[in-house]
């Protein structure tokens, strides 16, 4: 050993050192030396830590020796150090040994033998260390990839295995390499933790190719960028890149194409070394080992397969055809054909070739010379890549296009029974994967052969094995499956009863039992496991246990009443899935002795794999339900903790916990600060002690792990592994061995970072075996349940807001229903209704009276004393009303204008917001929202309240202009009263008066031309006189004085309607000097109206009915009729007058009772007249509309109410 030791001498005293470093040379170590801290750093860098032992001088520095020993073993662990110290100086040296130094010595030194031997000891010492370590590791990996099914798992795993030992892993790439093809392919590639999908290429110049080369593994410490540009090698792909430390492996699989495992990282301060390039040495040379048992498994299942399908044959030609059949598809050849030999050595071929249209190229063998017979007599398989190189070959064979052949030896009993043949038409370099397949089905193709008729029973057996299998991969629930895999074992090892112990793989324990269907009663005698019994024993050993007659006494021992009944032979196996235990399978014999032959362990061995997938496929199956009901009841959950106890329940049942925990928190809590909502907690399962909520101490702690630990998932198969870290008195108190913690995460509406909703602890009184696939179904669940916690959050929020709106809603509609209806304290209503809707205890309204500067009026609800008054002082109106805004007063305990005010003490106010009401700029008053507790109210609550105080705002105002309109309303009438009597004397007098002025303007006139007139003719004698008196005449008219309505005219009273109807029409037909046009006769007909009284101003009435009938008369003012019709329609007079006129133009009917018509048409009978008229009837409660209106015939409706009808 003393030659590979290498030794780093640290010491600045070249006296020492220099003599040392001779001394120790000679004494066969290789030493090297530095004079200081850093020089020592750089030297043991540059060796990649190649030394085992350092010899550090303790005065140095700085730094002084320890601190160099210090830095180098935190960097290189492995190192051992002596420190060399002053003579009698021994509290530095022990000071040093407690920091790690393997021992120290004091200078000078004179036995150098001493120090050879020191060195020696501790190099040991360290390198059985390393070897522990490195032991350990290996150990661990090597299970882990030992217990892997397939090529990418074991890849996988070996990937986890190294990421967890080597520093800063940012890449891991198998390149395997295909010689015959010259291609790289990359099975398994992971680059910075996530998989990549990476192209095959050419072999070509890579570091890859380099090592392969070299057969030896690489170390890059610095990177592959200078290795490759010193080499000449290609740059790595793109994808990938320079990396700043690499590490490459060479694997030679036995028989397979080689491959290399390249690991590296782009942390530049991260350097590998020749501890890590052995280690993952170490690791790689576990994986040609465990490759090529799973590509035998592979082999063995598609043997299984090949092998059952050739047992079922019956006969020779069936048997061949297997055998060709079952050939051509293990290594999927162009053709594949047979040829045997016989007793007497003579080759020949036979049927079928497959495929069978292939006969004919397939040639009758030579008898001598020829490839059959050099495999016939060397007993080797014979690869031909290509059929022109190989001198055997028929010229025949080339002719055909066969390019590449392999030729397979039958042999059974050591007899070569023939050569099964494979044929390509494309160039193929037939494997040693091919070889092996074709090797390991030989021997069953061989003993085919050999004994066809040897072999029917098994060939019965296969067929069961595989009948029964088929029904194995029917989809099942667990209930079924279990007595379908017990019945097809029984069917299959032909057993007099066979009984299934199911087990759940993760927890271990039996859950439930299976008889096989029709075992008779007498057979069944046992319900249960036994703590001691054979169940228990294979579950624990893993282990199958076979026994016959002889050995029944033997430990464990069977079932007593079997045992009674006569049991003969037994056999109890487990049926294990992914490297866990999923049933435990008993077959018994009692009518007969089953011989335990290698047929029979065969069978058990196929029917044991594919009966734990149907059980596991069941389990899944079952589990996967359990979930999906659980994602349909989530899905119609309305209540938060209903569906936190739901999730519970069914995590319980899907993952068979004794009993679990959920801890329900708030994530509307602060950022960094969880908390735990102790009232939503919700319980499942059987508790052994009372449970309690948890105190949360520091002697505690699995909910502050869960709160902190990485994914959320957390999964301790043994709690005694944790009892460093963290104690849990619910586990010591409900005896808890294991348990998994998953934490549910939401990111709440408008954050962007992830809160915890809610942990759950499944707990388990057993140490417990669970994978990270066991609790996918469990995540996806707790990531529904989160999103229902959320939403269901949020809906809760939207009722809340949703019914707070609605109040509001409700109150304003209630305001305006009150508002419209004119209610009595329409202001305290307001209040009232806010101090609902807004929730606040006390809501105020004052009004602001401008004229007098002061505030009036109020509007109050809430007040614990409404009965004292309060008059605010006029300073509000500064503080609160000519601001902007509204002034929120968290305490008004704080506020020098509030804080004294008589009303804030009675009510006991302890917040106000104070809102400003204003409507078209103007002032309208004050808004008081009152708290009697501290509050600072929301943005929305602030919002709230100022729709409330805009509402009352625009009431206060409404108000005010209703007020102002009644006054208005109230002078109006008065002022109508004048206008009525000007109209009314305006409609006797305007048109005589109009006339008679024209008159007197014509008689003047003419006047002054005639006394421009000399003489006149004769025939105008008296003209002058007749023009004066025209004159006086007009004079009179235009001196008369107005017709103005008597007082008793102009008072309600109660009169007959028919009489006054036709006294008016009676007056109107008279002929009028003055009155234009002709006269016409008024045709009435009342008689209907006979006893009617109506009640009204019978001179307004009056004057109405004149105007309708001037209107009528314009319009029949050449020729026609007008009519007066009364009639009695209920509680109504109806009035019609009629005329037949030329009608009311289209253009103005809808006008007619309703506008001033336009000038133009007034004098057609729709003027002015029209609309006193309708203003007359209108106020006597009646009504007027135009009935009909065309050529010859218009109708006017008046309809008045009937006051009194006598018995005429």
């Amino acid at each position: 050993m003393d030659d590979l030791i290498q030794v780093l001498l640290v010491d600045d005293e070249e006296s020492f050192w220099m003599p040392m470093r001779e001394r120790l040379m000679d004494k066969g170590f290789q030493v090297d030396v530095a004079t200081s801290g850093p020089e020592a750093l750089a030297k043991a860098k540059e060796r990649q830590n190649g030394y085992q032992v350092a010899l550090i001088d303790q005065v140095m520095g700085p730094p002084n020796g320890t601190e160099i020993m210090r830095e180098l073993r935190r960097l290189y662990p492995g190192l051992e150090v002596i420190i060399l110290t002053g003579w009698g100086d021994m509290t530095e040296g022990e000071a040093a040994m407690t920091m790690g130094a393997y021992r120290y010595m004091s200078k000078p030194i004179s036995n150098v033998d001493e120090v050879a031997l020191n060195i020696r000891t501790a190099a040991r010492l360290g390198q059985e260390r390393q070897q522990k370590i490195g032991l350990q590791a290996l150990i661990q990996a090597g299970e882990q990839i030992s217990a892997a099914q397939t090529e990418i798992e074991i890849y996988q795993r070996l990937y986890e295995e190294v990421k967890r030992v080597l520093p800063s892993l940012d890449g891991f790439l198998i390149s395997r390499h295909d010689e015959y093809n010259k291609v790289v392919t990359f099975p398994f590639c992971y680059i910075r933790g996530k998989p990549v999908s990476k192209q095959s290429r050419k072999i070509d110049k890579g570091i890859a190719e380099f090592a392969l080369a070299r057969k030896e593994p690489l170390l890059l410490p610095e990177g592959d960028k200078p290795f490759r540009q010193s080499n000449n090698l290609h740059p790595p792909d793109p994808e990938i890149g320079y990396c700043s430390s690499k590490l490459v492996v060479p694997v030679f699989p036995s028989g397979q194409d080689p491959e290399t495992i390249n690991v590296f990282t782009y942390q530049p301060n991260v350097h590998y070394t020749q501890e890590h390039l052995a280690l993952l040495q170490a690791f790689a040379n576990q994986v040609p080992v465990v490759i090529c048992n799973v590509r035998q498994l592979e082999e063995a299942r598609q043997l299984s397969l090949a092998t059952a399908v050739l047992s079922m044959q019956q006969g020779r030609e069936q048997v061949f055809r297997a055998i060709v059949e079952q050939a051509n598809l293990l290594i999927g050849a162009d053709f594949t054909g047979l040829i045997l030999q016989d007793e007497n050595s003579i080759l020949y071929r036979v049927r079928p070739v497959i495929p069978e249209d292939y006969f004919d190229q397939f040639d009758p063998p030579r008898q001598q010379g020829g490839i059959t017979r050099a495999v016939v007599e060397s007993r080797k398989p014979k690869v031909i890549s290509d059929t022109d190189l190989d001198p055997l070959v028929k010229s025949t064979v080339r002719e055909a296009g066969i390019h590449s052949m392999l030729a397979f030896p039958l042999i059974q009993a050591d007899q070569v029974l023939g050569v099964l043949y494979a044929h390509t038409f494309e160039p193929r370099y037939f494997s040693q994967h091919d070889v092996n397949l074709w090797t390991a089905f030989a021997t069953y193709a061989g003993a085919a052969l050999h004994s066809t008729l040897q072999q029917e029973l098994e060939i019965v057996d296969y067929q069961r094995l595989v009948d029964e299998l088929g029904t194995l991969a029917e989809k099942l629930n667990l209930e079924k499956t279990m007595p379908r895999v017990a019945s097809a074992a029984q069917v299959i090892f032909r057993a007099d009863a066979c009984r299934l112990a199911y087990i759940d793989p993760p927890t271990s324990r039996i859950i439930s039992w299976s008889w096989a269907d029709g075992v008779p009663e007498q057979y069944r005698v046992e319900s249960e496991p036994r703590p001691n019994g054979l169940t228990y024993h294979v579950l624990s050993t893993r282990k199958p246990v076979f026994r016959s007659s002889a050995a029944m006494a033997k430990a464990p021992s069977p079932v007593p009443g079997l045992l009674v009944q006569g049991l003969r032979s037994f056999a109890s196996l487990p049926l294990v899935y992914g490297g866990r235990v999923i049933g435990i399978l008993h077959c018994n014999y009692l009518t007969k002795q089953q011989p335990f032959n290698e047929h029979l362990m065969t069978l058990l061995e196929a029917f044991a794999a594919h009966a734990a997938m149907a059980l596991n496929r069941a389990r899944r199956d079952q589990i996967s339900e359990i979930w999906q009901e659980l994602d349909w009841r989530v899905a119609n959950c309305t209540e938060s903790k209903t569906l936190c106890q739901l999730f519970t329940d069914y995590a319980l049942r899907a993952l068979r916990a004794d009993f679990a925990v959920f801890y329900r928190y708030d994530p509307a809590a602060p950022i960094g600060k969880p908390v735990l909502l102790e009232e939503e907690c919700v319980l499942s399962g059987e508790f052994q002690a009372s449970w309690r909520f948890p105190e949360g101490d520091l002697e505690g702690g699995v909910l502050q792990m869960m709160e902190q630990v990485q994914g959320g998932l957390l999964i301790v198969d043994d709690l005694e592994s944790l009892e460093s870290e963290v104690t849990s008195h619910l586990a010591q108190q409900a005896g808890v061995k294991a348990f998994i913690g998953l934490r549910l995460e939401v990111v709440p509406s408008g954050q962007s970072n992830l809160q915890i909703a809610g942990i759950l602890l499944l707990n388990y009184r057993q140490v417990t075996h669970f994978e990270q696939h066991d609790l996918v179904e469990l995540q996806h669940a707790g990531n529904l349940v989160a999103e229902g916690i959320l939403r269901l959050n949020l809906q809760a929020s939207v009722r809340v807001l949703l019914d707070q709106r609605n109040r509001q809603l409700r109150a304003v509609v209630n305001i305006f229903r009150a508002f419209r209806e004119r209610q009595d304290r329409i202001m305290d209503f307001i209040a009232e209704t806010a101090k609902d809707a807004l929730e606040i205890d006390v809501c105020s309204l004052l009004e602001y009276d401008q004229g007098k500067e002061a505030f009036s009026g109020r509007g109050a609800a809430g007040l614990l004393k409404p009965e004292v008054p309060y008059t605010p002082p006029p300073e509000f109106k500064t503080w609160f009303m000519d601001v902007h805004g509204p002034t929120p007063i968290p305490d008004v305990r704080q506020d020098k204008r509030l804080r004294d005010s008589s009303f804030v003490t009675r009510e006991r106010i302890l917040s106000e917001v104070i809102y400003p009401l204003y409507a078209d700029a103007e002032p309208m008053g004050l808004l008081f929202a009152s708290y009697r507790s501290l509050r600072m109210p929301s943005p929305d609550d602030m919002e709230a309240i100022g729709i409330f105080a805009d509402l009352a705002a625009l009431v206060m105002h409404e108000i005010r202009l209703r007020e102002d309109l009644d006054r208005t309303q109230h002078q109006l009438k008065k002022h109508t009263f004048l206008v009525w009597v000007s109209m009314i004397d305006a409609t006797w007098r305007h048109s005589l008066i109009q006339k008679a002025a024209s008159i007197r303007n014509d008689t003047a006139y003419l006047q002054k031309r005639l006394g421009q007139v000399y003489s006149l003719p004769r025939a105008m004698d008296g003209i002058q006189e007749t023009i004066a008196e025209i004159d006086r005449l007009a004079a009179d008219i235009l001196a008369a004085p107005p017709r103005v309505p008597q007082s008793w005219e102009m008072e309600a009273e109660i009169f007959p309607l028919a009489p006054l109807l036709e006294e008016i029409a009676q007056r109107e037909s008279r002929e009028f000097p003055l009155r234009p046009g002709r006269t016409i006769d008024i045709d009435i007909e009342v008689s209907a109206l006979s006893g009617v009284q109506v009640r009204g101003y019978r001179r307004w009435l009056i004057y109405a009915f004149e105007a309708l009938l001037q209107n009528a008369r314009n319009a029949v003012a050449l020729v026609g009729s007008v009519s007066i019709k009364g009639s009695l329609s209920g509680a109504w007079a109806e009035v019609r007058i009629e005329d037949t006129g030329a009608g009311i133009p289209e253009s103005i009917r809808h006008l007619l009772f309703k506008e001033r018509v336009p000038k133009e048409q007034d004098q057609a009978g729709m003027g002015i007249g029209a609309l006193l008229a309708a203003t007359i009837i209108e106020d006597q409660d009646g009504a007027i509309e135009l009935e009909k209106s065309g050529l010859g015939n218009t109708a006017v409706l008046i309809r008045l109410p009937v006051a009194k009808q006598t018995g005429e």
